[in-house]
């Protein structure tokens, strides 16, 4: 298939899905849940392991494990948003892999995933739980953000029992309209009771706002 994708991209057609989701810029929908079977035990049971490995020196395995759990989070939302004791998970996820991407020494990808969980939460890391080298990465993503800017991101929904939640936090019905927005991708996931909703990636940018319409029943 290879040469005849490259065939119709040389006269104009975009067929990959890559190079589609890069122009549609985050407005493509995908359900809010990808991976069936998945529960949110198997979500900490990964944070466990990795935590576990982390503290026995097996970097290489926790940073797998650790992996595994960010990517089921960014991949089913709707996994986790409807019980706000989920947050903590998500929490626990991102800065144990941000830890272990810095003690294995891929400081600009642990400084990513530090500054991703700035625009999920913006709660302090606690040292007892985290010791005080993730305290300094957290500090060090929050002076970097300091100098980005922030944005707006606005999301409506053509039905007003729509629930609304941006980066696994619930924001409101039919429409909400954020400010103080960190620059870069949130996760948007709109979700009408009785199904799984479906997931954005939005892009946010200083001084800028960025919408995203969603007309349930087409999309």
């Amino acid at each position: 298939m290879a040469p005849v994708l490259d065939e119709l991209e040389r006269h104009g057609f975009i067929v990959r899905a890559d190079e589609i989701r890069r122009l549609l810029q985050g407005r493509a929908p995908r359900p809010g849940r990808l991976d069936d079977g998945k529960t949110v035990a198997d979500i900490k049971q990964m944070i466990a392991t990795g935590r576990a490995a982390y503290d026995k020196g097996l970097l290489e395995k926790s940073e797998t494990a650790l992996r595994s759990a960010v990517q089921l989070i960014r991949r089913n939302p709707a996994l986790l948003v409807l019980d706000t004791n989920n947050e903590q998970v998500v929490y626990n996820a991102f800065v144990s892999l941000a830890m272990t991407l810095s003690k294995r020494g891929k400081s600009p990808e642990a400084m990513s995933v530090m500054t991703e969980l700035l625009r999920i939460s913006s709660a302090p890391i606690p040292e007892n739980d985290f010791g005080p080298k993730a305290q300094d990465l957290h500090t060090e993503a929050e002076k970097q953000a300091q100098a980005t800017g922030r944005g707006a991101l606005t999301v409506s929904a053509s039905d007003n029992r729509a629930m609304i939640f941006v980066d696994y936090k619930y924001r409101g019905l039919g429409k909400v309209a954020l400010g103080d927005q960190l620059p870069g991708s949130h996760a948007v996931l709109v979700q009408i009771p009785g199904t799984i909703g479906l997931q954005y990636e939005r892009e946010v940018r200083a001084s800028a706002t960025s919408a995203l319409d969603v007309n349930w029943p087409v999309e």
